[in-house]
């Protein structure tokens, strides 16, 4: 239960030393325990850890075949949210100072160099670009802020 971890996570901290022992953690994991190159011999609490000693050729083998696993095709960049938002702020980086750009006329823009797909979000990327403050939108349309 949340109450019974609550409980043991206070008992493992000493007493007034939790940020220090966090610390401690972070940089044991940060220079020791790290994910592609764990080295157990050097490690304090080697007797205390579950996965330890995990040898060279294991951790090797390992993640060849995690690599070989994953499976998940790379999405290629042109598809991405961050490529659309990039153009779009291209787009309106090209329009003078004091000019806005209607919604129409980006999306008119942009057609020839995005998915045909993504067209149809591209009110709602500037919408989200418009809540981070990256762009503005008035009354006649959309401009850098």
């Amino acid at each position: 239960s949340d109450r019974e971890l609550d409980e043991l996570a206070r008992e493992a901290l000493p007493a007034g030393r939790a940020h220090d022992w966090n610390s401690a953690m972070m940089d044991l994991g940060a220079t020791i325990c790290t994910a592609r190159a764990p080295k157990c011999l050097l490690c304090p609490l080697q007797t205390d850890c579950l996965a330890a000693p995990i040898d060279a050729p294991e951790l090797a083998r390992r993640a060849r075949e995690h690599r070989a696993g994953a499976g998940v095709p790379a999405v290629p960049f042109e598809r991405t949210t961050r490529y659309l938002r990039g153009r779009i702020v291209d787009a309106l980086r090209d329009v003078p100072p004091g000019v806005s750009l209607a919604l129409g006329e980006l999306i008119a823009l942009l057609e020839p160099i995005v998915p045909a797909d993504r067209v149809v979000e591209i009110p709602a990327v500037a919408s989200a670009l418009i809540d981070e403050g990256l762009i503005e939108a008035s009354a006649t349309g959309l401009r850098l802020a």
